[in-house]
């Protein structure tokens, strides 16, 4: 009988470190920017070890790669199944946050209303929450932008552009730089409330993805 339970101890260490192992090589995956085999890796994790206390942490981060990859579609079910599932971890608002961010993505402001005052709603105090105040105030302002465009001057159009550039090209601290510059330059700028947004998230990139 001991020797049954020794080996049934065992087994269930080696699938422990298993599980840990293939986690791992999600994680460097992830962090190489090699979003497909990092998608798969979780998946797999999460087929094996949905209870495991890492699990909240690979859903997050399966969602975040589609996110990545530009899949919004996609990344919008994958973090609601991380915030349905597993509510009480610190994923849980970061996933609500991206819900929204998703949605803004594909021009769904509704939505992303929604998402975000759902974050504010339910995680008053975290960190999420002012971002998604931010970002709900960055839409609500472009939607009460008059449809004629707004004279601005060559130089602020300039820097604004210069700063987009970086981040379409995903130089995130160089973007973030920009971005705060061209706040402190043109405090008055129409587009004020857009280079805070993309400052943010510029800002936010660089952190790869912590929970608070």
């Amino acid at each position: 009988m001991r020797a049954f339970l020794f080996f049934i101890l065992f087994a269930f260490s080696l699938f422990a470190q298993e599980g840990e192992n293939l986690l791992q090589k999600a994680e460097t995956n992830f962090l190489d920017k090699r979003f497909e085999e990092a998608i798969r890796l979780y998946q797999e994790y999460l087929t094996f070890w949905p209870e495991a206390k890492d699990a909240p942490k690979a859903q997050f981060q399966e969602a975040e790669s589609l996110f990545q990859l530009n899949k919004f579609k996609e990344a919008i079910p994958s973090f609601k199944k991380t915030a349905d599932l597993y509510p009480t971890s610190d994923y849980a608002p970061l996933a609500l946050l991206r819900i929204g961010d998703s949605y803004y993505r594909i021009n769904d402001n509704k939505n992303a209303i929604k998402a975000y005052e759902k974050v504010i709603k339910k995680f008053p105090q975290m960190k999420e929450s002012e971002e998604a105040k931010s970002s709900l105030s960055a839409i609500k302002k472009e939607e009460a932008k008059a449809p004629e465009v707004l004279a601005v001057s060559k130089e602020e159009l300039s820097a604004l552009s210069f700063a987009k550039k970086l981040y379409e090209e995903e130089k995130w601290d160089d973007a973030y730089k920009s971005f705060a510059k061209f706040i402190e330059d043109y405090p008055k700028s129409s587009y004020l409330a857009y280079a805070k947004l993309k400052a943010g998230e510029s800002l936010y990139q660089q952190k790869k993805f912590e929970p608070a």
